[in-house]
């Protein structure tokens, strides 16, 4: 987040007097590469770093993006962890979002984000578009829906191949490219983030069946870094499907201790095609960094990852 420094109110000299006009101005400030104290004009949006951060709250997915003063919240897990993604927001300076996603109403991804809403609020939230056959009856979905009717925020239904932009965070939206067939983790929001010259792909819990449909429909797959599909689960990641994304970086949400999540012929997968997988139940909370050009990964456990 940017920050302006502060000054002494009286001028001695000539010097100290353009310093204090420039400062009135806006023109000093500090980006989070620690940009230079004597620029001539204020950080813009454009100017702001994307900094992603994937929350570790268990089983279930939790990412915040932030750049400038805009902030973005995709899913939330359960509802226990609205204590952690409520706290979260709040240390990093998020008074209001921006936007909120729910990539789809299961409870490791929704179940929180009834609290947050009315604690923090947003501007936007973008949530599939369901069908008779495929609304839950789940409390989950009967409390989210009910904290979107008592909340002032825009509800969105975004379809394949539309674009959102919050400050100077573009989402191009890849999927739901299904409607039927009552299976919630195939009407996830699948989505992808240009940032400079790098890019992040979200995929909730998309299986091989809409990984098959992206494929055939020449969506574009390929980015820096990915938060892996359905927790790293046997039913995603296919073979043609990594191979398309081919990141550097995988970032696996998950909770059970190894359970379930992530799969191990899927991680194998993953490393095979040359990326570097990090996992929230391990690693925790993982930030990733970039200018547009140049990627810096953080993690909770290890601190710094990787820089390039």
């Amino acid at each position: 987040m940017a920050k302006q420094r502060k000054t002494s109110a009286k001028a001695k000299s000539l010097l100290t007097a353009l310093v204090i006009l420039l400062i009135a101005a806006g023109s000093f400030g500090y980006s989070y590469f620690m940009q230079s104290p004597a620029k001539e004009q204020a950080d813009t949006e454009e100017t702001q770093p994307l900094e992603v951060y994937f929350i570790n709250v268990g089983q279930g997915d939790c990412t915040l993006l932030c750049s400038g003063d805009t902030s973005i919240l995709i899913d939330g897990g359960e509802a226990e962890a609205a204590d952690t993604v409520i706290r979260f927001l709040k240390d990093h300076g998020v008074q209001r979002l921006d936007g909120m996603i729910c990539t789809h109403p299961h409870s490791d991804h929704a179940g929180s984000l009834p609290y947050v809403l009315a604690e923090i609020g947003a501007d936007r939230f973008l949530m599939p578009e369901l069908t008779a056959e495929n609304i839950p009856t789940t409390r989950t979905y009967e409390r989210l829906l009910q904290s979107l009717s008592a909340s002032d925020a825009e509800v969105i239904n975004p379809q394949p191949g539309e674009t959102y932009t919050f400050g100077n965070i573009r989402l191009e939206i890849l999927s739901p490219v299904f409607r039927e067939g009552g299976e919630l983790n195939n009407m996830s929001i699948v989505f992808r983030v240009a940032f400079g010259s790098r890019s992040f792909l979200f995929t909730g819990d998309a299986e091989e069946k809409v990984e098959q449909a992206l494929l055939e429909n020449g969506a574009a797959l390929y980015s820096d870094v990915i938060k892996v599909p359905h927790h790293g689960s046997k039913t995603s990641s296919s073979e043609a499907f990594v191979a398309a994304v081919s990141p550097r970086w995988a970032i696996v949400h998950c909770g059970d201790g190894g359970k379930n999540h992530p799969n191990e012929k899927v991680v194998e997968r993953w490393e095979e095609a040359g990326a570097k997988v990090l996992r929230t139940d391990r690693d925790g909370t993982i930030t990733i960094v970039t200018d547009g050009e140049n990627l810096t990964v953080r993690t909770e456990q290890d601190g710094m990852v990787n820089a390039a």
